[in-house]
């Protein structure tokens, strides 16, 4: 007998909480340079280990440096680990909409998130999907998530609510320089957030998230460059989903994920538009219009 599987508040937590971390927290660039050299010739470039010039640096990779639009997708394949043990479970195709607006003391940026769940390894859209721990059979419900707005202070930090959907909330976050090698530089974006979910006897929603930003050094450092391509991965390990009904099974999910951040709608993954196109036609006809509208309600 099958059961409705939400695409919903709790369940795409970790989703919604991987964006809204992203950046989140201290922004930590070096105190000195380490033996990785910048390149020659670059009089005048923003230096990755000053602060003021590491904010600036971030918030082109992580997003753009001016204002204005920007878009990324992510392909990944969530696990169950059960006692060191991981099963597939099946596949994510997300893509996000950000809006960039600068304000008085940083700035703001607001986000639509749109997930399709997949067969594993597949492009092939689930509308149930049967749980190879349990054998229960889920109906599967998706929806937009968002938009949401979150605000980042002038340093690159945001600004953490101590509350997320009507649930108390905790989380730390930090973004910082990982490497430079030849004309390439790697950030670091490591989150901790905790939901706590009403009842005595439930647990704390649990994310842990490891991304990892990758781009070309040259484009990063030059201070006219405000718009700067990215590629990501993404390690996350959550707490069991409530629609999971994993019961008393001890475990983890796990997600690993690669993708990229560009600046051309139309250049998203073809998989993922011909999805939206016809479950979401509003948003691939308008993404704009879309990030001005109501965020979209999820119940679970």
């Amino acid at each position: 007998m099958s059961s409705e599987f939400h695409v919903s508040r709790r369940n795409t937590l970790g989703i919604l909480i991987g964006s809204f971390l992203a950046g989140a927290g201290s922004v930590l660039a070096p105190a000195a340079h380490s033996a990785s050299p910048l390149p020659s010739g670059k009089n005048g470039s923003l230096d990755p280990y000053d602060a003021d010039d590491f904010a600036v640096i971030s918030r082109k990779l992580l997003y753009r440096g001016d204002d204005g639009l920007c878009f990324a997708w992510l392909k990944a394949t969530k696990y169950a680990l059960v006692k060191s043990s991981l099963t597939p479970l099946h596949s994510m195709e997300s893509g996000a909409l950000f809006r960039i607006q600068t304000t008085t003391d940083g700035y703001d940026v607001t986000t639509l998130e749109r997930t399709f769940y997949t067969a594993v390894g597949t492009d092939e859209l689930l509308d149930e999907w049967r749980n190879p721990l349990t054998g229960e059979t889920l109906i599967l419900k998706r929806g937009p998530v968002g938009p949401t707005t979150q605000k980042y202070r002038r340093d690159g930090s945001l600004v953490l609510p101590k509350a997320y959907l009507g649930l108390d909330f905790e989380a730390t976050s930090s973004t910082r320089l990982a490497n430079i090698h030849g004309d390439d530089i790697w950030l670091l974006v490591d989150s901790d957030a905790k939901v706590f979910r009403n009842g005595p006897d439930k647990p704390p929603f649990h994310v842990t998230e490891m991304r990892t930003t990758q781009a070309r050094l040259s484009d990063a450092i030059e201070p006219k460059n405000n718009l700067v391509e990215t590629s990501l991965s993404l390690h996350e390990v959550n707490s069991w989903p409530e629609t999971m009904r994993m019961g008393d099974i001890d475990g983890s999910v796990i997600i690993r994920g690669f993708g990229r951040k560009i600046f051309d709608f139309n250049k998203m993954p073809d998989s993922w538009l011909t999805k939206l196109r016809r479950i979401n036609p509003d948003i691939a006809a308008d993404p704009v219009a879309a990030l001005d509208k109501t965020a979209a309600r999820f119940e679970q």
